[in-house]
């Protein structure tokens, strides 16, 4: 990026009956390369709509970044938008380049690689944090019942 030069990265998140998108708004300024981000969706409430920016810093060694999700999404090379949804756009000046997911694996695996991305770039997020799913405990009659089965 130059100097003053502005990107925009448009993710679309949505999937089965849960609908968001997010605005990413990258911008250099003073050598420096910032994001900041707008949440919109069925979860996302004023509180937790808009993500300061902050420096969106990458390492050569790190492949965890979107330039890499960039080119994987070239390699796939999905384009047909009749049959595909739409995850990420990218808009620069008067260039729009749209990236599609095959079906609903791979846009989730998408969207996964997405998130992980943004979880590094805001790690104190809580919208981008993984849930952790709790096993309920065994009632204990439930135990009782085992020890019968024996």
């Amino acid at each position: 990026m130059q100097e003053n030069d502005t990107v925009y990265l448009l993710a679309n998140v949505s999937a089965c009956m849960v609908w968001q998108v997010e605005m990413n708004h990258l911008f250099k300024k003073n050598d420096t390369i910032y994001v900041e981000t707008y949440l919109n969706g069925d979860f996302i409430d004023s509180s937790n709509s808009y993500l300061a920016k902050v420096p969106y810093v990458i390492t050569l060694t790190d492949s965890l970044n979107f330039e890499n999700l960039f080119t994987y999404l070239d390699l796939k090379n999905i384009n047909d938008e009749k049959i595909n949804s739409n995850v990420i756009t990218v808009i620069h000046n008067l260039d729009t380049v749209k990236y599609y997911s095959n079906g609903l694996g791979d846009h989730l695996y998408n969207i996964e690689y997405y998130n992980s991305i943004k979880r590094r770039i805001y790690p104190n997020a809580s919208i981008y944090q993984p849930i952790e799913l709790i096993q309920p405990p065994i009632p204990d009659s439930a135990n009782n019942n085992l020890n019968l089965i024996k």
